[in-house]
């Protein structure tokens, strides 16, 4: 963490901050169902789960990795990339989580064919 200058408050430096942990039992519920799913290659129940989550819990930027994650699996790269772009926008702030999406988004684009969106993807994921 950057030290700041003399003279100057900790208020000064730009905030970053974690994404909020969902504190919803109903979203950490179907969180868990989700990646149980995904890991016995269900795709198609953890995406129900985490488009029930995304509606409860419309902003958590987890909630899109592990959704992107599921579209990405399901061979549905168009979708997947939108909602890794939109889980992005709901990560400000916090240079890990975006990093990640970035990183994802590398490889939905190189799926889908998309080599130039996928160095575009790979040049963002260095500025984290």
């Amino acid at each position: 963490m950057p030290v700041p200058p003399p003279g100057s408050t900790s208020t000064d430096l730009p905030a970053t901050q974690p994404a909020p942990t969902p504190s919803n039992p109903a979203v950490l519920a179907l969180l868990s169902d989700a990646e149980k799913y995904q890991q016995q290659g269900n795709m198609a129940a953890a995406q129900s789960r985490l488009q029930r989550a995304q509606r409860i819990a419309p902003r958590d930027p987890k909630i899109y990795y592990q959704l992107a994650q599921t579209h990405y699996e399901l061979e549905d790269y168009r979708l997947a990339e939108q909602v890794a772009l939109k889980g992005v926008s709901y990560a400000q702030g916090n240079y890990a989580e975006q990093k990640r999406f970035w990183l994802l988004l590398v490889d939905i684009r190189l799926k889908a064919g998309d080599g130039a969106g996928a160095t575009a993807a790979r040049e963002q994921a260095s500025r984290y």
